[in-house]
């Protein structure tokens, strides 16, 4: 691959109106993509994981690029073919392949801008499956073309890196014989050490005690590579960290370079995504989705002489609630019945809300000789929380609940189990209108 001075080749491009969301995307890219949007300054896109043909691409590509997004989307190969530096295509494609194969890869390439110019920049792409089921690709493109240009200066000049690392956001640390020997201010500002108390720190003074292992192992290393590490500040606050590797000349010896780019709002988007994704927005319980995870769990776990039970709950009056005092009221009495019920049962419980008034709750690893006792005396427990009434709307409402059981074994399946779970919540519901007669 020929050598190419990103100093030489990269201009920014020339400042352009902001474009708004130009396309029209499909498909579900859920709150990680839309929260990301809201901030990043960065290039994120969605696309089909069996063509990688992108669906959406936000506005940024056009601040870095130049590129229009409605150019590229749907247009099957785009990135890679026009896009990607031809002397990077084959290290793309190869972490496409990687991504499909193994759920996340990452790759660092230059880029060609619409006028010609070098970007250099670091994917992160990872393998979904949206709310339909179909596969997607997401990732983000990082502009690092600065941080490539200090590296090729600083081993031509010191000073000129010294300069370069000082107006950067971003911690950066030159590291020589397994110790600091000079920081910028960022690390500083970031980690709570002056520039001297900063010199002959060891990676323990400031990485968390679960990432030393990690950036032991990478900083060790004669490759330059990029890893995610906890960092710690000297008061003990952490925070993450995206660490960046490379070979510089330091007073005329090879020195290795890190750059810490603070990631910490970026995992707790994700994290919140994942949450989102598997939690009901209104109740705050575990959703439909992450009831049919746990149960296969659950299931697979199961000891011999234990059993795994299920209560099937549903609301009854619900529908009168929401019909005369309205779907406000509704709401609030989904969230009041969701607090009763994780209110009488233990912690090691779940309680999940899997349709618009059915809860299901899960009882593991009960004794078997005592089982069907557990179940039956969770089941009073439940139908006797819910016989106070609800104040609802400056209302009374009386609301109960019907409450179907079964175990596993006799039920060997998750969908018999259910089935079974279900038909009993039914047959008590018809018990108690026959009662209320």
């Amino acid at each position: 691959m020929d050598s190419i001075d990103p100093a030489e080749e990269y201009c920014a491009p020339t400042p352009q109106r902001r474009v708004s969301m130009p396309i029209s995307f499909t498909g579900d890219i859920g709150g990680f993509l839309f929260d990301l949007l809201s901030d990043i300054d960065s290039i994120v896109w969605d696309a089909d994981a069996d063509t990688f043909t992108i669906e959406f691409v936000n506005d940024r590509v056009h601040d870095l690029l130049g590129y229009d997004p409605m150019d590229m989307v749907a247009a099957p190969e785009f990135w890679s073919t026009q896009i990607v530096h031809p002397d990077d295509r084959a290290a793309f494609l190869a972490s496409e392949e990687e991504v499909l194969s193994r759920g996340a890869a990452r790759v660092t390439y230059r880029a060609l801008s619409t006028t010609g110019a070098v970007v250099w920049l670091s994917s992160v792409a990872r393998l979904t499956t949206d709310h339909s089921g179909r596969r997607r690709v997401r990732g983000v493109e990082t502009d690092v073309t600065a941080m490539k240009r200090a590296e090729e200066e600083a081993r031509e000049s010191e000073e000129r890196f010294r300069l370069l690392s000082e107006a950067s956001r971003d911690s950066v640390i030159v590291r020589a014989g397994g110790l600091i020997v000079e920081v910028n201010r960022a690390f500083c500002e970031q980690f709570g050490w002056s520039p001297d108390e900063a010199v002959g720190l060891r990676p323990e003074d400031y990485i968390a005690p679960e990432s030393l292992a990690l950036a032991a192992e990478r900083l060790a290393q004669d490759v330059s590579g990029d890893f995610e590490i906890e960092g710690m500040h000297r008061s003990g606050t952490r925070r993450w960290y995206s660490a960046q590797v490379r070979e510089a000349r330091f007073h005329g010896e090879l020195a290795r370079v890190v750059v810490l780019t603070d990631i910490t709002a970026m995992r707790r988007r994700e994290q919140r995504a994942l949450h989102d994704a598997s939690h009901d927005e209104l109740t705050g319980l575990p959703n439909r989705a992450a009831f049919g995870r746990r149960l296969a769990e659950e299931l697979g776990r199961r000891r011999p002489d234990h059993v795994l039970g299920m209560l099937y709950c549903d609301l009854n009056g619900f529908k009168e609630v929401n019909d005369t005092l309205g779907h406000a009221a509704g709401d609030a009495l989904l969230q009041l019945a969701a607090q009763r019920l994780v209110s009488v049962v233990r912690t090691s419980d779940p309680v999940f809300r899997v349709g618009g008034d059915e809860f299901v709750i899960l009882l593991p690893l009960l004794p078997a000789a005592a089982a069907a006792r557990v179940i039956d005396l969770m089941k009073q427990r439940i139908v006797k929380v819910f016989a106070p009434s609800f104040s609802i709307a400056r209302t009374v409402a009386r609301v109960g609940v019907a409450v179907g059981t079964a175990m596993s074994p006799p039920a060997t399946t998750a969908d018999e189990l259910v089935e079974r779970a279900d038909q009993a919540m039914y047959d008590h519901k018809r018990y108690l209108k026959q009662l209320a007669g």
